[in-house]
């Protein structure tokens, strides 16, 4: 009986030291997972912050395109009133027409957001180019006031 009763006392003593074995890998594990989680949710906050800036950035390039388009068509609109400011003729000259051309162009898509200057490209000539280009420089510089404004305020 001694000997059952020693082989019993070594079972159990091999069991008890698994067991304590098994509990410390679980406690290892459960760290382990502790800290993938808290990784996890670090990398999750890391990815919002990437998104947000992506989106600032998106919105900031599409501030400095309307910026860059509405100078373009301010230009144009410009040197139209210039024109007819100097040569206020009833001719249809070559550089009336390229920068009608351009002023054409330029506000493809922008007619309705550009009604000024959408009426500058009505004008037959030179001569009835000032009033339109008048009104049309000034809805620019509000425009163009407005996404300063919107950028400044960002």
């Amino acid at each position: 009986m001694a000997i059952t009763d020693l082989i019993g006392a070594f079972a159990a003593a091999t069991a008890a030291v698994a067991a304590l074995v098994g509990l410390r890998y679980a406690r290892q594990s459960a760290r382990a997972a502790k800290q993938a989680t808290a990784l996890g949710h670090e990398s999750a906050e890391a990815a919002q912050a990437t998104v947000r800036l992506a989106e600032e950035a998106r919105k900031e390039a599409e501030r400095d395109y309307e910026r860059h388009r509405l100078e373009r068509i301010g230009e144009l609109v410009e040197q139209l009133f210039w024109v007819s400011s100097l040569e206020p003729s009833h001719n249809v000259d070559d550089q009336f027409r390229a920068k009608m051309n351009l002023l054409t162009q330029a506000l493809v898509g922008r007619e309705d957001s550009l009604p000024d200057c959408a009426l500058v490209l009505q004008a037959a000539n030179a001569r009835y180019v000032k009033d339109p280009a008048s009104k049309a420089r000034f809805e620019i510089r509000r425009r163009l006031q407005a996404v300063e404004s919107e950028s400044a305020s960002r």
